[in-house]
């Protein structure tokens, strides 16, 4: 697993780690799980076996620079780490044989940690106090630090003030970023933010959905008024948030939903219904052309016209609705501009899981299309490649006279997007009924063959010859072939290789060398010279006889009496 880390972006080409990671931490508190502070030695050794292994996956991955320091992180005490510096020294004392040096690790990259909610007054007496002693030259930090038993400003500041004194303890990891609810009980002490009111969005975990909630800074209970958030970005220097904008209804990010369209509603803006009504616009294959008339239709959806708010809201909730925007769009309202070539792909916000959750559902439909057989090799490499083959040849074959917010969503995994917004992401495995776009494919070629034409089908095929580097030397060959094409994309790939107008490639025949009309250019050139040497010449002879007949004439003129 370690290794598939380093090859995955912790290592780069040049054999160096990425300059973010500083401590690798093997294991976190292992005096507590393996199998726990009764049984030293066993977890002494599973942690020296474990740096062994990763500094193996080091010398494969040819990791040589920048080296990280390993650590592992221990609940609060100095005796578990003499426990392992005694292993990492003498491994065959712990019964285990090392592939690598882990003395030499231990003396040159190893970092020591622990975890701890006590306060900041607690550390040199309880722990620093013997640890300069016991461990005069390896460092250690806090992995997760938070005593919340005192106010959190004034405790992170002095422990800070501490770190910068020490010259072993070199920082502290604020302990944590959001409340657990999952845990409850004195977990529940724990996090800057806590989970507010507003849903922001979905996710899929696993083949589980769950809402995604805005975030609300959470009160330091020790120091009344204050955000821990903000006590700690004042500790650290940092910038903080802004509180007033973590749980604001933002229409770019709402489900296309119901649920989404009622919070937008919300608002009471029809600025901010006019970002929402470009969404849906998006979704069904179109883009707002007109800002006016996109206003004036936002207008009719959103309740900003009402003086009494959240009440003229939850009424006009009975007369308006998603699905009344969605069937009047439908009737292609003339400020929008509609992409006949709209197809139905993968949303790029989406996530990874909700994506393959509707690749599942989508492939389980297909009666005579299998995704794991049929599927191009050069669209399977990439879930999104792969998810916008399979959901835009789903909606081609699979719909019939159906509503894209309906039929292309996938529970949001989708879109009907126009060809501007696919083509920017996928310009290869989209399905559509255009030549110049579809995917060059048995499912591609089917639809462009099905929909009939011979320019529509000569553009495909003159797409396909130029992706396999070959060359057409004849378009009359190509618009026979046009106007007969064969059953099967496999079968027009063969045509492709044998018929005399296809040069180059995958042909393997050579083509005619740009210059191989020269001779004929010569010829010409050589005749137009000619011609020139003869005119020339001709005018020469001419002016030599007008000369002489002129000078004969005035010898006559002067003998004469």
């Amino acid at each position: 697993q370690y290794l598939a880390n380093l090859k995955n972006g912790f290592v780069d080409k040049g054999g160096s780690y990425h300059s973010a990671l500083k401590h690798i931490i093997v294991i976190n508190e292992p005096d507590l799980k393996i199998p726990g502070i009764q049984s030293p030695v066993k977890f002494s050794r599973a942690i020296i076996s474990a740096i062994d292994g990763m500094v193996d996956a080091e010398k494969e991955a040819g990791a040589t620079n920048n080296l990280p320091n390993f650590t592992a992180t221990f609940s609060f005490g100095v005796c578990e780490m003499l426990q392992l510096r005694r292993a990492m020294l003498q491994p065959e004392e712990f019964g285990y044989s090392p592939k690598n040096n882990l003395s030499n690790v231990y003396r040159t990259r190893f970092t020591n940690s622990f975890n701890t909610n006590n306060p900041a007054t607690d550390m040199k007496p309880l722990f620093l106090n013997d640890y300069e002693v016991l461990f005069p030259d390896v460092p250690v930090f806090i992995g997760e630090y938070h005593s919340p038993m005192v106010g959190v400003g004034k405790d992170m500041q002095a422990v800070m003030d501490l770190a910068s004194n020490s010259d072993l303890l070199v920082g502290v990891s604020f302990f944590e970023f959001q409340v657990r609810y999952d845990k409850g009980g004195s977990e529940m002490q724990f996090g800057m933010f806590g989970l507010g009111a507003v849903k922001v969005g979905k996710m899929n975990y696993f083949g589980t959905p769950y809402a995604v909630w805005c975030l609300d800074e959470m009160e330091d209970k020790k120091d009344a008024g204050k955000a821990v958030a903000a006590e700690l970005a004042r500790v650290f220097g940092g910038p903080g948030v802004d509180a007033n904008v973590l749980c604001v209804i933002d229409p770019r990010k709402v489900d296309i939903s119901e649920d989404g369209y009622e919070a937008v509603l919300m608002l009471n803006s029809t600025e901010k219904m006019a970002v929402f009504v470009s969404r849906v616009v998006e979704h069904m294959g179109g883009s707002a052309s007109d800002a006016a008339g996109l206003r004036a239709f936002a207008a009719k959806y959103s309740n900003q016209r009402s003086s009494q708010g959240e009440v003229h809201a939850i009424r006009l909730l009975a007369e308006k609705s998603l699905a009344a925007m969605a069937s009047e769009l439908g009737q292609h309202p003339s400020w929008v501009d509609w992409d006949v070539m709209a197809a139905c792909t993968a949303d790029r916000t989406s996530d990874d899981a909700a994506v393959g959750e509707a690749l599942g559902y989508a492939c389980g439909k297909f009666q005579s299309f299998d995704c794991e057989k049929d599927l191009p090799e050069s669209c399977a490499q990439d879930i999104w490649a792969k998810a916008d083959y399979v959901f835009s040849l789903y909606y081609l074959r699979e719909v019939q006279a159906g509503s894209p917010l309906r039929d292309c969503s996938f529970g949001g995994a989708a879109m009907f997007a126009p060809a501007k917004v696919y083509r920017s992401e996928d310009k290869n495995c989209v399905v559509t009924k255009d030549p110049q776009t579809t995917a060059l494919s048995e499912e591609g070629y089917q639809q462009i063959r099905n929909e009939g034409g011979t320019d529509k089908v000569a553009t495909f095929i003159g797409r396909d010859v130029a992706a396999q580097q070959m060359q057409v030397t004849d378009q009359a060959g190509l618009r026979t072939l046009a106007e007969h094409p064969p059953a099967t994309f496999a079968q027009l790939e063969d045509a492709l290789r044998q018929v005399p107008w296809i040069c180059g490639g995958a042909s393997g025949k050579n083509c005619p060398s740009k210059g191989g009309s020269s001779w004929l250019t010569g010829i010409i050139v050589c005749i137009v010279i000619i011609l020139l040497v003869v005119l020339v010449a001709g005018g020469l002879y001419l002016k030599k006889r007008q000369t002489a007949s002129q000078a004969r004439e005035r010898l006559e003129l002067i003998s004469s009496p």
